[in-house]
């Protein structure tokens, strides 16, 4: 064999492990996003995620927005049973993330902080998209100690915004009483 023939076979092998291993990341990733949301909403669909990190371990920091698709079989349960569906949502050990705490109907006010250097930029038509089905009724929230998921049966979305932090100040949707501002 000559040697211009064993590099391009090493090279083939070598961009094919790397397409694989890329490939295997992505499919973990997404199985870990699918993860972040009660099992019973069935959701299998990604329609936007956004992430920053900054640091790692004690004192790092990461936030983001992911966006999902509703099925719509989910989206006309949620519609016609309101927060009674959440109510009875049964609680599964497939949930990573545990449960979430009391549900809710929005409105759901908030602000996506951006300051101290540690911002999320996210797509503003998807910011337009949050802030209009969080702020009306119709939708659905609950917090855990993770995150905030919102469920819009209208649009057939579920938001889910998290954070891990410590000891800086991330951006991250802060819910706000009428009349106050922070």
């Amino acid at each position: 064999m000559d040697f211009r023939r064993i590099s391009k076979i090493i090279a083939i092998t070598l961009i094919s492990i790397i397409a694989i291993l890329f490939l295997f990341f992505k499919l973990i990733e997404r199985n870990f996003r699918l993860s972040l949301v009660p099992v019973a909403l069935k959701v299998s669909e990604i329609i936007y995620a956004k992430q920053e990190a900054w640091g790692f371990g004690p004192g790092g920091a990461e936030c983001g927005v992911i966006v999902y698709k509703l099925p719509d079989k989910i989206a006309s349960k949620v519609s016609e049973n309101g927060l009674e569906y959440f109510v009875k949502l049964p609680n599964s050990d497939k949930d990573l993330w545990g449960n979430f705490g009391t549900w809710r109907e929005t409105p759901y006010l908030f602000e996506i902080e951006k300051g101290d250097g540690f911002s999320l930029y996210i797509d503003p038509r998807i910011e337009r998209e949050i802030c209009s089905t969080a702020s009306k009724r119709g939708a659905f929230f609950a917090r855990s100690n993770f995150g905030v998921i919102v469920v819009s049966p209208e649009t057939k979305r579920v938001y889910f915004f998290y954070t891990k932090e410590s000891n800086i100040n991330v951006p991250f949707p802060i819910e706000r009483k009428r009349g106050v501002t922070h």
